[in-house]
């Protein structure tokens, strides 16, 4: 199992640095990258634009990690998208069982994780609110639907346990907060659905000592589902500009638990769930890409 990190906004390429960078991906990213504008004077794009630069980080970090995986050079590489929207390399892959990927990023980060015979999922989050003028409970207020009356209790409780950094009240919320949050997106990415899941369906159960997770569905326990999170700012060389913490949700499940449209694309013959937990490496780190890693030189 691949998993990376890289600080997007760290990266400050020269013209020529980005050029080369953008020219690793296909037409159709490369115009939706230059597209990106903000407010400047002069306004932010390209090179300046950290939701350009991110955005470009993701793509060549799916490139470089299906190159390392299977050797399919750049260029012979293709993706497509289920109807529900989830990328996936469409070359066949005759090797792996179910070679699939999912990038998230947030703030200064962009992951990226990939597994050769299991579905995978990441979603990567700040530990801050999303809007500085409004309090926590306002804030939880408006994400009440998003989890049942058994993960408020634990969200509102805070985040304790030898895992956990958060020091303050209102940090150790929100810390659990955005724990429940990636789960909940790291499964739905990994299986599939897009917005199709009513989130209160899918209720998480952390163990804050030693970062891992298990979840239900509809009450019902999925113990060949496999839960580790991370927090970035743990593995060296990663020291966030901003200070913030940024909290991954990891996991990985069985091929056959994903929607139909998913299972069809990119699914070959399956492993057992037992294989699946026992694929799920130990440790919950990330390893770091840097600049001159990420952009491939010819």
């Amino acid at each position: 199992m691949l998993r990376w990190a890289f600080d997007a906004l760290a990266w400050r390429p020269e013209e020529r640095e980005w050029d080369h960078a953008m020219s690793l991906i296909e037409e159709e990213e490369r115009l939706r990258i230059n597209k990106f504008r903000r407010p400047g004077v002069p306004p932010l794009i390209g090179r300046t634009n950290p939701d350009a630069k991110r955005s470009l980080a993701g793509r060549l970090m799916i490139k470089k990690l299906v190159h390392n995986a299977t050797s399919i050079p750049y260029p012979e590489m293709k993706y497509a998208r289920t109807t529900e929207g989830k990328p996936y390399l469409s070359n066949k892959v005759g090797q792996f069982r179910c070679f699939n990927f999912n990038v998230s990023h947030a703030g200064e980060y962009v992951v990226i994780a990939s597994h050769p015979d299991c579905v995978v999922g990441v979603d990567v989050m700040e530990v801050d609110l999303p809007n500085k003028k409004e309090t926590i409970d306002d804030f939880f207020s408006t994400m009440e639907y998003c989890f049942t009356k058994y993960e408020w209790i634990n969200i509102k409780a805070g985040s304790t346990g030898a895992g956990v950094r958060a020091h303050t009240s209102d940090k150790r919320r929100l810390d659990q907060f955005f724990r429940h949050w990636c789960l909940k997106e790291a499964y739905i990415k990994a299986i599939g659905i897009g917005l199709g899941l009513e989130l209160q369906r899918a209720q998480f159960t952390i163990d804050n000592d030693n970062n891992t997770a298990t979840i239900a569905i509809d009450g019902i326990p999925q113990p060949q589902w496999s839960f580790v999170i991370t927090y970035l700012e743990h593995i060296p060389g990663m020291e966030p500009a901003s200070g913030l913490e940024y909290i991954v949700a990891t996991c990985i499940g069985p091929p056959a638990d994903v929607i139909p449209s998913y299972y069809e694309a990119v699914i070959r013959p399956s492993i057992s769930a037992e294989a699946v937990t026992q694929n799920l490496p130990i440790h919950n780190s990330y390893s770091i890409l840097t600049p001159e890693k990420l952009v491939r030189r010819e």
